[in-house]
């Protein structure tokens, strides 16, 4: 049972290695230490012909003419069907001003996704977003800071990690794929910021899906 609270209008290697690698970036792989594991309230916000609802809580499936979601076993698959909407993302309830916060978990995106968001640190005075990963179709599947900073290739299908980091206390941003650091921005804002993951862009393609898994976070 979910309710909707409201909506708006608004605009190869050895087998070794392997086995070591999958230990690394396990379901709860942070960077660093000294990192407290948290469990927020989340909302799931799909977008139905330019209006945006907001479910509590989020549902194992749900299904619009525009886009649907679904968690099956942990694996949360995010897919906009048409141009009905362009939004079916998860908001997460982890509203910060300072502090130490990190985002981590498992993403795999599919041909013919362009362009789509597919995890936000919201709340900039400038960009209104802090930071945005989105997946685009160049070089196998990329993914990017924005349309910008290329952080990760060949990317379709395959489970990629990814764990960011939104440093209040000093003031900087990183994104690590896979335990490598890939990108670090500074971040001399001073918005209210919540983390947002899922599938978030105009329709470019008639489809677009994202899978996310082993969704953790983590404060200091």
């Amino acid at each position: 049972m979910f309710t909707i609270i409201h909506c708006y209008t608004h605009m190869k290697t050895t087998t070794g290695v392997l086995l070591a690698m999958a230990c690394v970036f396990s379901a709860s792989a942070q960077i660093g230490s000294g990192w407290r594991e948290e469990n927020y309230r989340e909302m799931l916000n799909p977008e139905i012909k330019d209006k945006l609802y907001a479910i509590q809580p989020v549902p194992q499936i749900y299904h619009s003419i525009g886009c649907s979601y679904t968690n099956a076993d942990g694996v949360q698959t995010f897919s906009l069907l048409n141009k009905n909407s362009n939004r079916i993302e998860i908001r997460v309830y982890n509203d910060y001003k300072q502090g130490q916060h990190q985002f981590a978990g498992d993403v795999r995106i599919f041909p013919p996704l362009n362009d789509e968001c597919l995890m936000q640190i919201f709340g900039n005075t400038t960009h209104a977003t802090l930071f945005m990963l989105r997946g685009w179709s160049d070089n196998g599947g990329s993914l990017k800071h924005y349309g910008e900073d290329t952080l990760a290739t060949n990317a379709f299908t395959d489970w990629v990690h990814v764990n960011v980091i939104n440093d209040r206390d000093n003031h900087i941003t990183q994104v690590y794929i896979n335990g490598a650091l890939k990108g670090q921005w500074a971040d001399t804002d001073d918005s209210r910021n919540y983390f947002k993951y899922g599938c978030y862009g105009t329709m470019r393609t008639g489809h677009a899906e994202v899978q996310w898994k082993n969704v953790k976070f983590f404060v200091k």
